[in-house]
């Protein structure tokens, strides 16, 4: 069995597949943060979901294997 983290932010842009509230928590600021952090602690169910879908996409969409055709196409096309 894996281990599932969930990745909380600060509000920004993030790389394809990284979604604020489907597989990763944003914030504003130090009290929406806070706020976000503890509402998460308080829905233990809602904590894992984010958590798994944010690690399904970093292992599929963000893979090692992933990573190193998007070298190969950049390193191609110079």
């Amino acid at each position: 069995m894996g281990c599932s983290a969930l990745m909380v932010s600060d509000a920004g842009v993030y790389p394809e597949g990284m979604v604020d509230n489907v597989s990763v928590v944003t914030y504003e600021d130090a009290v929406s943060a806070q706020q976000k952090i503890v509402k998460l602690l308080r829905e233990p169910e809602r904590l894992r979901t984010l958590a798994k879908e944010g690690t399904r996409t970093v292992r599929t969409a963000h893979s090692k294997h992933v990573q190193w055709l998007n070298f190969q196409r950049l390193a191609g096309s110079a």
